[in-house]
């Protein structure tokens, strides 16, 4: 059975605004953190070749900390705990990062600088990535998915799973096809079928349930 096909959200395209939107708050904090430790303008201070080089390449540290994180795996872009606990895992790769270059490198940064900085940065992707993902919830609540999935199994444990996505829609995934059979039935899987109907359903999973009692 092939069920309507809901809209769906681009997990591509998520992802390079969530990146986006790390990008700029890192590049916000420094900012914050120049003001706050300095004081003046941050044109006034970034006339040092030290902060005005950690200025220029925080944002794409901090990108690249949280991609190497795994905080933009699609499995968490919906998530919350542990999309939060991956944000600041890779905050606390970055710091360290910090430290190491500037030991490395004998370069001359604030100690102060750095204190504000990359906690303001944490906090304000938490923030950032707690709003994005209550944007991403709403739009699931309103019929779109990040996942189509196709369920494949008995009558019961099939109907048991469809229930279970529909009264969780805030997870990003949407039953769009189910392949039900007789548990009975020592009729074998049929594999060509399967994926005919999974294409046909346009979906991106595939759930089986009750595998054992499958053969293909």
């Amino acid at each position: 059975r092939v069920g309507p096909k809901p809209q769906v959200v681009s997990r591509r395209l998520w992802t390079i605004v969530l990146m986006g939107l790390d990008g700029s708050i890192a590049l916000l904090a420094t900012l914050i953190g120049v003001i706050a430790r300095f004081g003046g303008t941050p044109a006034q201070v970034l006339q040092g070749p030290m902060h005005l080089a950690l200025t220029a390449t925080l944002p794409l540290l901090w990108v690249g900390a949280m991609f190497l994180g795994r905080s933009y795996d699609r499995r968490y872009l919906a998530a919350g705990a542990e999309q939060f606990r991956r944000v600041g895992n890779s905050a606390v790769w970055v710091l360290g990062a910090v430290a190491f270059a500037s030991f490395v490198l004998h370069a001359d940064f604030s100690r102060g600088f750095v204190a504000i900085t990359i906690p303001v940065a944490t906090a304000l992707t938490l923030l950032g990535r707690w709003g994005a993902r209550g944007i991403l919830r709403k739009r699931f609540h309103r019929g779109s998915a990040m996942h189509r999935i196709v369920t494949v199994g008995g009558f019961a444990e099939t109907e048991q799973l469809g229930s279970y996505v529909a009264r969780n829609v805030h997870t990003g995934f949407a039953l769009v096809g189910t392949v039900a059979t007789d548990p009975s039935s020592d009729v074998p899987l049929d594999v060509d079928q399967l994926v005919a109907d999974v294409r046909r359903a346009d979906a991106d999973t595939i759930a089986f349930v009750g595998t054992g009692r499958f053969r293909a």
